[in-house]
């Protein structure tokens, strides 16, 4: 194995002993993720500490179709879906490109706010304790998170 794969292979190991479900992103569908999915991984985290780093994540992009959020893309590569995007497969790693990709299937209606490489970019916990919904989200039935 090379330098490399050994210290990749360590760092894996050390997230997985932290975080038990903690699974390397690879660039395959299986990365986007429903709510229920992210809220099974943020239940999984036990120490404090952990869910305050999950909650800290930066977004890249929230996409709306119609004013209500349909997508979440955050600064660590999870990509939450919601409705109609659910069914989207994927075609490309980037971040960026992903974003686009997803714009061009959900069509028109679509708006995207980016918040990549922003320093004031809102985080996972913002957006989950409801800071980002529009009336359109609330209407749709989004809530605010009270568990935290």
């Amino acid at each position: 194995m090379t330098e490399f794969g050994s210290a990749l292979s360590n760092a894996v190991s050390s997230l997985r002993r932290i975080m038990p479900s903690f699974k390397p992103m690879q660039a395959d569908p299986s990365k986007f993720s429903n709510v229920s999915e992210l809220q099974a991984q943020k239940n999984a985290l036990n120490d404090p500490s952990e869910i305050a780093r999950f909650r800290d994540v930066k977004l890249h992009s929230l996409i709306r179709k119609d004013g209500e959020v349909i997508a979440v893309q955050y600064q660590d590569g999870m990509t939450e879906l919601h409705g109609i995007a659910e069914k989207w497969k994927p075609k490309t790693d980037s971040k960026d490109g992903r974003v686009q990709d997803l714009v061009n299937f959900l069509g028109a209606g679509v708006t995207v706010e980016r918040f990549a490489g922003r320093r004031d970019a809102p985080t996972r916990g913002q957006y989950e304790d409801g800071l980002l919904f529009s009336k359109a989200d609330l209407k749709a039935g989004r809530r605010v998170n009270l568990t935290v």
